[in-house]
């Protein structure tokens, strides 16, 4: 059992395992108990992620174990270091907080470069990416990467790829539902022309220029349709090129028409 004092009065007791407690020194050279908790721990905590376990370190190949092995607190005073030099950041690194161990990441990662696209810490321990979205401790994690070809040791923010499938599925939806717009245009257009074929007294000067007007951007929409039909879910796939250039090349011109 391990009590955590506060003003000389037990604030928690905690009953742990040789396995499953270690302590440890704080940025504040404070001697701290570490504790294993339940993931739960982190619905009512601020918790970040990182992506080794503590004595591991993050390489090209995978987690291997510290060069130096009562360097663990190196990986705090990084995260320390990163958070104060982001602009916005909330997270309080002089305060408790959980850390999660692992990548969690099903489908690969990928870096974020500080130079390149700012990002922040919440005060939960999500991640915020300038341009992106919000990352909750299952979408990223963070670790000091170290590599033979880069002397540094530098720390770096991995953020997960989607799932492709989710990607296909959001692609398959996107794309039928524009061809379903598209035709639906298609289908005014359409009943908008047959009223002024059926009807001779609607085709004065201005008549028949509506005519051609509405028969260029009718064939345009189209050419629209039948692309985003013939558009593959899969960004990986082949898109038949000439094709589309093809129908790109005629839709263009008619809307040129149709601007004349």
């Amino acid at each position: 059992m391990v009590p955590t004092f506060r003003n000389n009065f037990i604030k928690e007791e905690l009953f742990v395992a040789e396995d499953t407690a270690c302590f440890d020194m704080t940025l504040n050279r404070t001697l701290v108990a570490r504790v294993c908790r339940d993931p739960g721990f982190c619905n009512d905590n601020a918790c970040i992620r990182k992506c080794c376990a503590e004595n591991e370190f993050f390489y090209a190949d995978g987690c291997n174990k510290l060069p130096v092995p009562d360097e663990p607190t190196e990986f705090h005073v990084a995260l320390a270091n990163a958070v104060n030099q982001t602009k916005s950041s909330t997270f309080a690194v002089t305060k408790d907080y959980g850390v999660l161990i692992g990548k969690p990441c099903k489908y690969g990662m990928y870096p974020v470069d500080p130079k390149e696209e700012e990002w922040l810490l919440t005060s939960e321990g999500h991640v915020f990416v300038q341009d992106y979205a919000v990352y909750d401790q299952n979408k990223y994690c963070m670790d000091i990467f170290y590599s033979k070809l880069i002397p540094e040791r530098n720390f770096y923010l991995f953020i997960c790829f989607d799932n492709p499938n989710a990607t296909k599925e959001a692609n398959l939806v996107r794309l039928r539902m524009n061809t379903a717009l598209e035709l639906t245009s298609c289908a005014f257009l359409l009943m908008t022309l047959l009223v002024y074929v059926c009807l001779p007294s609607l085709q004065n000067l201005h008549g028949k220029t509506l005519m051609c007007h509405v028969s260029s951007l009718l064939l345009a929409f189209i050419c629209l349709a039948v692309i985003t039909w013939i558009t593959p879910v899969d960004p990986e796939e082949e898109l038949d090129t000439t094709t589309c250039k093809a129908l790109g090349s005629y839709a263009a011109r008619k809307y040129l028409y149709t601007s004349v």
